[in-house]
């Protein structure tokens, strides 16, 4: 299973800073990390900096019922990312299920 967080890097206008694991994760960074992706949130370009292959951005999401704020892949990007990043996913186009109608498999 996928589970290893790495950096992200976040360009907003001018400004790139990248985060660590260890300020996305540790509970006595969880008041500043907010603050991060609350400024990032619709304003910046968020990437995963693992060892995956291409642009693997990330998008910060916004939880209204509990003002939370986290990091999410965008559809159909898992397989950028390495395999053994919290973001990765196998690519859907070579599952071998591409040649059957939607709803056919389950």
């Amino acid at each position: 299973m996928s589970d290893q967080r790495y950096a992200v890097t976040i360009v907003h206008g001018d400004s790139v800073k990248q985060y660590s694991e260890q300020f996305q994760t540790q509970a006595s960074y969880a008041a500043p990390w907010k603050a991060v992706l609350q400024k990032a949130h619709k304003q910046a370009t968020v990437s995963c900096q693992c060892p995956g292959t291409g642009c693997r951005l990330l998008a910060v999401r916004h939880m209204s019922d509990n003002d939370s704020f986290h990091l999410s892949r965008y559809p159909r990007t898992g397989a950028e990312h390495a395999l053994d990043c919290v973001y990765y996913s196998p690519d859907p186009d070579k599952s071998g299920l591409g040649s059957y109608s939607k709803g056919v498999v389950e």
